[in-house]
């Protein structure tokens, strides 16, 4: 066999395992968004919808992005197969902007986040996210949830590099951020 194939698979499974955990603390972030829901093997149609939406919105209404978009997971159910999901398509802002009927204006709350970069393609999050997941329970990490564990204070996928910037699939990177919970 070429050794130059052998490496293929190697070189694929690491580019679809997120980097090592760490935790940060981060300041409050502003954003607006607009929410949306659907089941995991959908959001993957809804999601790009739902930000060329809140683009435009921000084109007619004058609003300049502060930082990369990102996907604001209120709800994760575990307990459904297909997961079923409820989220905001949102991107930082500076200033004063106003909510509609259909943008939410909201913030991300400051505090110590478990982050882990996702770098490849979308469809490899549900598996990098589980792998940060079972990081953090292996390290005794806990998050801001609901005592059932499906709704989150604050986790968000962050798009630094993505389809409107790269169109190598392989190079897209994506920020896996979960709020912490604060010792007692």
């Amino acid at each position: 066999m070429n050794d130059r194939l052998a490496t293929i698979p190697a070189v694929i499974a690491a580019v679809a395992t997120p980097t090592e955990p760490r935790i940060e603390y981060r300041p409050a972030v502003r954003y607006v968004g607009i929410a949306g829901g659907a089941d995991a093997p959908e959001i993957s149609l809804v999601v790009p919808r739902l930000s060329r939406e809140l683009g435009a919105w921000m084109t007619r209404h004058r609003v300049a992005p502060a930082g990369p978009s990102f996907v604001r997971y209120r709800v994760v159910d575990t307990r459904t197969e297909p997961r079923r999901m409820t989220f905001e398509v949102a991107v930082p802002v500076d200033g004063s902007v106003s909510a509609d009927d259909k943008v939410v204006v909201d913030s991300l709350p400051a505090g110590r986040y478990l982050v882990a970069v996702h770098a490849g393609p979308y469809d490899g999050l549900r598996e990098s996210n589980a792998r940060v997941l079972d990081w953090a329970e292996s390290h005794r990490v806990r998050f801001q949830r609901s005592t059932d564990g499906i709704a989150w204070v604050s986790r968000v996928a962050v798009c630094t590099v993505d389809s409107e910037t790269e169109r190598n699939p392989a190079k897209w990177r994506t920020e896996l951020a979960y709020l912490v919970q604060e010792s007692v």
